[in-house]
């Protein structure tokens, strides 16, 4: 192994956005390199992009002596992995953040489990899937380890700027698609009828929604001026249905970062960021005229409840940030924590971009 472990990241994000704040923009004691991944598009299409892929993949491994490959999510880690058994690549494999709206089944399950059986650490959102995970796929539970959802929104100095520019605006933002309730997020609305509300959502999430007059559907918005709508509002309303996996985890982790109140319920999947009257408000799922009336005591006295948000960003600020993670992959690779100190702002370290 060279002086430094070669890593290799597997994600879109790392290639569309470079400039991004990350373990890997900001660790100086390990040496990057960053390969893309095709997008969804015609099946034959897709299997053309992936067997490019795979070649490519084997090449970068062998060209730049990589020692790991890390890849960003379920969809691109499962193939990834399927493709360093089939292409015979023999290196050890980390799914970052896998994360799936519902368990596999038949087929899909089963290729599932083989690519798996591959990789060397899976790491998840929350404990709930940490054990659901390992009993589905028949993993050890050891290579299932928890990890808290982190993002760029507490160190990218663009996120940063926004806290810091933030003038709260007369609406309830309600981000994300996934897993989410927008029947009660309908009804809500309806009761609550002089609050705006901004749903960030792909129309095609939302198509058989029935939204009142006072919700407005945006989409097609960068990453930056998505959280700039979390950043200006008065509430964060995230009304989660998914009670099977995981989902809601990115919005919390952006209302917390941004210092925005945050409003949403607890499902197996989100309760370890969550609590209660301590870094958000609970609502009732059950209950759409009472968290009607949370709502809108919430929105028309925010200000009552800044204890909640200063608190919310503080566990934020130790929970979710570059630091935590790169700690993750220090001790998988077996890296005392003193040889590295992040830093933010622009990267000092030797990231590089395949081609």
């Amino acid at each position: 192994m060279p002086s430094r472990p070669r890593v290799l990241i597997v994600a879109p994000i790392a290639v569309s956005d470079p400039a991004r704040t990350t373990f890997y923009s900001t660790d100086d004691s390990i040496e990057y390199y960053r390969l893309g991944f095709p997008s969804n598009r015609g099946r034959l299409h897709q299997v053309v992009s992936l067997f490019l892929t795979g070649i490519e993949l084997r090449r970068t491994v062998k060209t730049r002596s990589i020692d790991l490959i890390i890849c960003d999510g379920a969809r691109v880690g499962l193939t990834v992995a399927l493709l360093v058994r089939l292409f015979g690549i023999g290196r050890s494999v980390i799914i970052w953040s896998f994360n799936i709206l519902r368990p596999y089944k038949k087929l899909r399950a089963r290729m599932a489990k083989v690519a798996l059986g591959g990789v060397d650490l899976i790491l998840v959102y929350s404990r709930h899937e940490q054990r659901l995970y390992a009993q589905h796929f028949s993993l050890n539970p050891h290579k299932v380890q928890f990890k808290f959802l982190s993002g760029p929104y507490l160190e990218d100095p663009r996120y940063v700027a926004l806290v810091q520019h933030a003038e709260k605006k007369g609406y309830v933002v309600c981000p994300g698609y996934s897993g989410r309730d927008f029947n009660l997020l309908s009804e809500v609305a309806r009761l609550a009828a002089d609050v705006r509300f901004i749903v960030l959502a792909y129309p095609w999430a939302v198509q058989s929604v029935q939204f009142p007059p006072n919700v407005e559907v945006r989409y097609g918005i960068p990453e930056v001026e998505y959280c700039r709508y979390i950043a200006e509002a008065r509430l964060c309303f995230v009304p989660v249905a998914n009670k099977t996996t995981a989902n809601g985890h990115i919005a919390i982790i952006q209302a917390m970062s941004l210092k925005t109140l945050l409003l949403t319920n607890a499902t197996p999947g989100t309760r370890d960021y969550l609590s209660g009257d301590d870094n958000c408000l609970l609502l009732d799922q059950n209950d759409a005229e009472a968290v009607s009336r949370q709502l809108v005591q919430a929105f028309n006295d925010v200000g009552r409840f800044q204890s909640i948000v200063d608190r919310a960003y503080a566990q934020a600020a130790i929970r979710f940030s570059v630091k935590a993670d790169i700690d993750v992959l220090h001790e998988f690779l077996s890296i005392p924590k003193a040889a590295c100190v992040p830093h933010t702002g622009v990267s000092q370290c030797q990231v590089r971009t395949t081609h």
